[in-house]
């Protein structure tokens, strides 16, 4: 889905390839891409999610507890979190975020289910 994602973000010009940042366990996937859209890799989630303004989530819903916990330390209230993980609730994710790192969770269902600390300019449906 991550990779999908990707392709989907560029072919709307709503990001340049420079703005994403891609990783994956399978290392050799992310470098598949990066040749690929020209995309960047990170070394790890944790350093992606530094880098990030927006974090997407585009992982399987039984990893989302994992990557959540795994990044959740670089994770401040500027940065935009989005989930395309099915059948995970926004009140899941933001359970797993430290209270004091808030951030901004919602899912990308055109960004209509917003978590509880997701200000409402954040919550309008994006279009491009």
């Amino acid at each position: 889905m991550g990779s999908a994602t990707c392709r989907g973000l560029l072919k709307a010009k709503a990001v340049q390839p420079e703005q994403i940042i891609a990783t994956d366990i399978h290392h050799e996937k992310v470098e598949a891409l990066v040749r690929e859209l020209g995309i960047r890799s990170a070394s790890s989630n944790v350093e992606a999610a530094k880098q990030a303004d927006i974090v997407m989530l585009c992982v399987k819903p039984y990893l989302i507890h994992d990557v959540v916990e795994e990044i959740s330390g670089v994770i401040t209230p500027d940065k935009l979190i989005i989930s395309i993980a099915a059948g995970i609730p926004i009140a899941r994710i933001e359970d797993l975020l430290p209270p004091r790192h808030p951030g901004y969770p919602c899912h990308a269902q055109y960004l209509r289910h917003r978590g509880s600390r997701c200000c409402r300019v954040l919550a309008r449906p994006l279009r491009y």
